[in-house]
């Protein structure tokens, strides 16, 4: 009822407001240019009342519209992930528990995944206990390493960096290592850049019997498993126009396969 009165008011001083522009603002005596662009003017104000009308009817006119029967059967299954990092056990808590609630037919078809990305065992007892799914990762050296590539980082020197506590080798002189490296080995003509930092990583952590030429190998065979080719401008698509594999996927899937070799470099 309310709205209805405010919609009137604002109709009456609307039409009040088109009848002073009309018949007092119109500037007859300023020449022909000045009336026609008055009128131009007085033309679109009117047009945004209208425009005002329209969405005030659309808003408010109220529409039976008959919500369908549908079976239950028939609703598809809904996953939903919580992505914590530091959060606190309490606020996860109502978090899942809104989750879990959630309006939504058949309720065994919602599943709730507490994804950790800080690895907390209280996480997973709170998961269990509330009966949702737990995720986590083995480590977040491969999200790092992309962020390091969008922190100014080449891929290689992306890769290297994310290692730079496990090798116990200073910050510069792992910038320098991989500076070389941008776009690959000799700008696009040959090795991806994030593959040269994982074969220096190899190197670099290599305490086994197995040479160190081996575990490359093996490197790159992985690599090229996963991303498509080992040659800069080929995962890149420069001759082909077909991209295989991006910067950023080229740095996780660097990560991936030194963590895949991790036990024979020890």
């Amino acid at each position: 009822m309310k709205i209805k009165i405010c919609f009137w008011i604002n109709t009456f001083f609307s039409v009040l407001y088109l009848v002073w522009r009309i018949f007092f603002t119109i500037p007859f005596r300023a020449g022909a240019l000045s009336v026609v662009c008055g009128v131009i003017l007085l033309v679109f104000e009117a047009l945004g009342m209208v425009e005002a009308l329209v969405h005030f009817m659309n808003m408010h006119t109220a529409h039976d519209y008959k919500v369908p029967d549908v079976p239950k059967e028939r609703f598809p299954h809904i996953d939903v992930y919580i992505s914590t990092y530091s959060e606190e056990p309490e606020l996860l808590y109502k978090t899942i528990n809104g989750c879990k609630n959630m309006d939504y037919p058949d309720k065994s078809k919602v599943h709730v995944y507490l994804c950790d990305d800080n690895r907390r065992p209280e996480m997973e007892e709170l998961a269990k206990k509330m009966g949702v799914n737990y995720l986590k990762r083995a480590n977040n050296i491969g999200a790092k390493a992309v962020q390091y590539k969008h922190s100014g980082c080449n891929c290689c020197q992306a890769v290297l960096k994310a290692y730079k506590d496990e090798l116990k080798v200073p910050e510069e002189l792992l910038m320098k290592m991989g500076s070389g490296f941008g776009t690959g080995m000799g700008c696009l003509e040959a090795t991806c850049g994030a593959l040269c930092a994982a074969t220096m990583i190899a190197g670099l952590k290599n305490d086994a019997t197995v040479p160190t030429v081996m575990t490359a190998k093996k490197l790159l065979s992985r690599f090229k498993e996963k991303s498509g080719a080992t040659i800069c401008k080929e995962l890149k698509g420069v001759e082909t126009g077909k991209v295989l594999c991006d910067c950023d996927d080229c740095v996780r899937h660097a990560v991936e396969c030194i963590e895949e070799l991790n036990e024979q470099l020890c």
